[in-house]
């Protein structure tokens, strides 16, 4: 890491601004303000202790975190949009007020909505600037190319200029073997980081499992194929690179990486508050699991869904986001096991707002009709209001509609909600229920 973190350079970060006499600045009221990080740690570094979520030290600038909200009525005017399903919601203020709800302490299946608390869990653990390092080092039969959960290592076009790179990685293992006059190799692979590439049982319901692949701490571009090995392609993938810079693998096999071994090649995973954040824009599946088995790991566990589960409600009751009724059963949201009430959702925002170690979680969320999986939605006249300051996480499976967010008010405040539908009859009649809803907390 020596050359890579002397280059320490700022973070593009995003934060809710409100001006001082109430009214909301540029087109989300989200503006774009540069900070340099205080360091970015190495996969190798120690755990960093859980903030505390009740006494958080100014997460999201230019809030006041004591602003409250009367409500005016908004309670009726919820309850006045008319809606199909189960439905359940949660409105807060900013001093934690609860301003609105329904059947807000009743859990229910929040889909996507999930990687809410997924995110929290994972920066709580590590920190935003944690970073995941890939390496590849030699063993008494070749190189071994180690797995440590960067679920974005890629091959191919990056999304961000800061993203790991299998082809940067190539091109130092390559030169470090044709400096000791190598030019063929056998290929290991170490994915022991996390459990055996494993299938969530909770994802064999009604087709929602072919979102998603079989989770292992080394991918490469993961393909979301229904049961796919992932950790397969990835070792094809890192094979080809190699022959493509002169370099023959002879044979690959499962290896297990040797103590205190020679280093060919590395490369660091993007900062993990932006893997958070690319995870929460666009609903990223894998890397949501991933991030799930990493809240096990930091827990001096090896990644897997159930050592996952035990240590996400661990968390969760330490950062007091739990409640009756809950269950855990993966990362993403796509098992319908899953379930949480809309109050504990919406608490989540209310804690990433405050606390600057877990706010990408929020700085994440989709803007409405703008970008992610919000881009197309908040399109017609009733929930016009809500376009460019909703910022909520979607949350979509067959039966099963959510929205959890935050929101800049016409009158100046901020409010942080989730909107859960479960019997959902009516998808596109749903969905306009959703962005409407929250439509008339910006209107409010």
């Amino acid at each position: 890491m020596q050359s890579k973190i002397a280059s320490r350079i700022a973070i593009s970060l995003f934060c809710l601004v409100i001006v001082c006499a109430g009214s909301v600045v540029g087109a989300s009221a989200w503006g774009l303000f540069t900070s340099t990080p205080p360091g970015i740690t190495n996969s190798d570094d120690f755990v960093q202790p859980l903030p505390d979520p009740a006494t958080p030290a100014g997460g999201i600038e230019g809030l006041d975190y004591s602003d409250t909200f009367d409500g005016g009525n908004l309670q009726q005017r919820l309850d006045g949009h008319s809606g199909s399903g189960s439905i359940g919601y949660a409105v807060y203020d900013l001093s934690g007020k609860k301003v609105a709800s329904r059947a807000s302490d009743s859990a229910k299946t929040p889909a996507s909505s999930f990687k809410t608390l997924t995110s929290l869990g994972v920066l709580a653990a590590y920190g935003p600037q944690h970073r995941f390092t890939t390496r590849v080092v030699s063993s008494s039969q070749g190189i071994i190319i180690v797995g440590a959960g960067d679920p974005f290592l890629t091959a191919g076009k990056k999304f961000h200029p800061w993203q790991a790179s299998a082809e940067d990685l190539a091109d130092q293992v390559a030169e470090a073997l044709k400096k000791s006059q190598k030019t063929s190799v056998a290929l290991g692979y170490d994915t022991s980081l996390f459990a055996a590439q494993q299938w969530n049982p909770g994802w064999n319901a009604r087709g929602d499992e072919g979102f998603i692949t079989s989770i292992t701490a080394l991918s490469i571009d993961p393909k979301m194929s229904t049961r796919g090995n992932a950790t397969q392609e990835a070792v094809n993938t890192f094979s080809n690179l190699l022959s493509a810079r002169g370099i023959t693998v002879t044979t690959t096999q499962e290896e297990k990486s040797p103590e205190n071994p020679t280093t060919l090649g590395e490369v660091d995973s993007l900062p993990l508050g932006l893997i958070v954040q690319r995870t929460m824009e666009v609903s990223h599946n894998f890397a949501a699991e991933v991030m799930f088995y990493h809240v096990a790991v930091a827990a001096g566990q090896q990644g897997s869904y159930t050592n996952a589960q035990k240590a996400m409600e661990a968390y969760l009751k330490s950062a007091d986001l739990w409640m009756d009724g809950m269950s855990i059963y993966d990362g993403s949201g796509l098992a319908r096991g899953n379930r949480v009430p809309p109050a504990v959702l919406a608490k989540a925002v209310l804690v990433s707002i405050k606390n600057p170690q877990l706010a990408d979680v929020v700085r994440g969320m989709p803007v409405a009709g703008v970008e992610g999986t919000l881009s197309s939605r908040f399109d017609d006249r009733n929930e016009a209001a809500g376009r460019g300051v909703v910022h909520a996480k979607t949350g979509m499976l067959t039966g099963v509609r959510s929205l959890t967010g935050v929101v800049s008010t016409q009158s100046g405040h901020v409010l942080v909600f989730s909107f859960m539908v479960n019997d959902v009859t009516n998808d596109y009649a749903t969905l306009n229920w959703l962005d409407r809803a929250a439509s008339i907390l910006a209107e409010s």
